[in-house]
């Protein structure tokens, strides 16, 4: 009951890792959790980019909510809850983005050297993002575990994705209200 909250996955995880939250907001909200393609039950769109992810959280938030609701992402599924908000003011109440990068946080050379590596050492290149992630070394082991085992073809497209899309600049356009939450040690107070 109340107001719709969608709460949207990041990359490699799923909607389970959102029941803490969605228990805690169920108590005065009706909460959606919402799969991000290639995901669970959720088809990955061929060929993939972000206006097909975008498409099915449209389609998801049509058949869930008549009215506009909270939208909350978490990194490549704030990129798509972002696009969504962008493309779907109608539909968004509000947008919540979750340590969700709108550029690439690497460019130039560095940036296609991630991309070379990614065909590469497919697995290197998880391990080190993925133990990064993690807020001390268990919890990074465990979130490579869980990416390592999804399949590359549905992986990679949202890694070159998070590597090379930038909607920074179109978020100037955004017509819902913003809340971005962002870890100190993903974004360190004194970067700007």
């Amino acid at each position: 009951h109340g107001p719709t909250v969608v709460l949207v996955h990041g990359l490699g995880s799923r909607i389970q890792h959102w029941l803490p939250v969605a228990r805690l907001l169920a108590r005065d909200h009706r909460v959606v959790l919402v799969e991000l393609p290639g995901h669970g039950l959720s088809e990955m769109p061929e060929p993939f980019s972000l206006a097909r992810a975008t498409r099915a959280l449209d389609e998801a938030l049509a058949a869930e909510s008549r009215g506009p609701v909270v939208l909350v992402g978490h990194s490549v599924g704030g990129l798509v809850a972002a696009n969504e908000a962008l493309e779907h003011p109608e539909r968004v109440r509000a947008l919540v983005l979750v340590e969700t990068a709108l550029r690439p946080q690497v460019e130039g050379q560095e940036c296609d050297a991630m991309l070379a590596a990614l065909d590469r050492d497919y697995q290197g290149v998880l391990r080190n993002a993925y133990t990064a992630f993690g807020r001390d070394s268990a919890q990074g082991a465990r979130l490579y575990a869980e990416v390592a085992q999804m399949d590359p073809a549905m992986v990679k497209p949202w890694i070159q994705l998070a590597l090379t899309l930038d909607i920074s600049l179109r978020m100037r356009h955004l017509i819902p209200p913003l809340l971005a939450v962002l870890a100190e040690r993903s974004w360190p107070k004194d970067e700007p």
